[in-house]
């Protein structure tokens, strides 16, 4: 029996933005009614949002939103009975669209080439945002390698300077570096091999939007989000800020020689991580995640072939994927690897 798109809003999130947002779920859902879901998730999307700016009056596609439209004033509850209020267009575009198209995907079990594998391997919800700053971070990646491939100098300068590439892309307020993810809330058989070392932070992450309230220490709460507040106790729920985290390594630097069980503990860190937002947060969207390694020089020797192999060892998500160089070859590759 084919799937009916008033069946995506079945289930409503457990904590609204504004007061009008519930008034749009509802008005989407009678409009969509017995429409059958179509196939494909750009489809599905395509159909959210054309209805979204029939109720609302604001295209979602636009990116990124303008200002005077991320916050829109309703007047139609009135009509109902009930307050007028705010639509968080923001937060539709962000979060509550990719969750109906999500479970669209999720009910029908269909994949294809318009998501990436999550870790059962099933393919991942359409994710617009998300997918365009997979694409700059591809693209910073390249400039790193074209332009720095004959250089070596501490680890924290190529950070800086993937860094710099990817702003020039977007903006600086949405680039972050070392947001640190309390391990307190990971998954209790991830926990006891991350509790010791104190933290989980992140090398480089991508804000989905360019508002900045993350601490260094990220699981504090920020009340004074547009998308509501905060969680008290976890930077879990802080992912879904998040369009893309990675963490990078290079062979040679100033100090010291890359090991392989380095690259597969930071594959191991951004795994947990995402397995343990999965199961806390299950109706928010995941942020894409590389390990980059940049292999600056020949000698010693650093085989990615060998570290493919190690990390198809360790049973990492599939959607935590590899972003490597090689000087030897001037490869530059994204690989998943789990």
């Amino acid at each position: 029996m084919s799937q009916v798109m008033s069946e995506l809003f079945e289930r409503e999130p457990e904590q609204w933005g504004l007061r009008g947002d519930p008034w749009v779920w509802a008005a989407m859902r009678t409009r969509l009614g017995s429409t059958c879901v179509p196939p494909g998730t750009g489809a599905v999307q395509r159909l959210l949002l054309d209805t979204f700016a029939e109720v609302v009056g604001v295209d979602l596609s636009v990116d990124p939103l303008p200002d005077e439209l991320q916050l829109v004033h309703r007047d139609e509850p009135i009509r109902r009975g009930e307050s007028s209020g705010f639509v968080d267009a923001l937060r539709w575009q962000r979060r509550l669209i990719p969750l109906l198209v999500s479970r669209a995907g999720t009910c029908r079990g269909a994949g294809g080439p318009e998501g990436d594998g999550g870790a059962d391997g099933k393919s991942a919800p359409a994710d617009p945002i998300r997918e365009r700053h997979v694409g700059v971070f591809e693209d910073a990646w390249r400039e790193l390698a074209a332009q720095c491939h004959d250089t070596v100098a501490p680890a924290a300068t190529y950070q800086a300077w993937l860094a710099h590439f990817t702003m020039d892309h977007l903006t600086p307020l949405h680039v972050l570096r070392d947001v640190d993810f309390d391990p307190r809330h990971l998954l209790p058989g991830a926990a006891r091999h991350f509790r010791p070392v104190g933290n989980l932070k992140v090398d480089m992450l991508t804000l989905r939007r360019p508002i900045v309230r993350v601490p260094r220490r990220a699981f504090p709460g920020a009340p004074d989000l547009p998308d509501g507040p905060g969680n008290p106790r976890s930077g879990l729920a802080r992912l879904a800020d998040f369009s893309v985290i990675s963490e990078l390594r290079v062979t040679g630097t100033q100090m010291s020689r890359l090991g392989y069980a380095e690259v597969v503990g930071d594959f191991q860190k951004l795994s947990v991580i995402l397995d343990a937002a999965e199961v806390a947060y299950p109706d928010q969207p995941l942020p894409a995640a590389f390990v980059g390694v940049f292999v600056n020089v020949t000698k010693p020797v650093f085989s990615l072939d060998l570290l493919r192999r190690r990390l198809h060892e360790a049973h990492l998500r599939h959607d935590v994927r590899l972003a490597a160089f090689d000087l030897a070859t001037g490869d530059v590759s994204f690989d998943p690897v789990g």
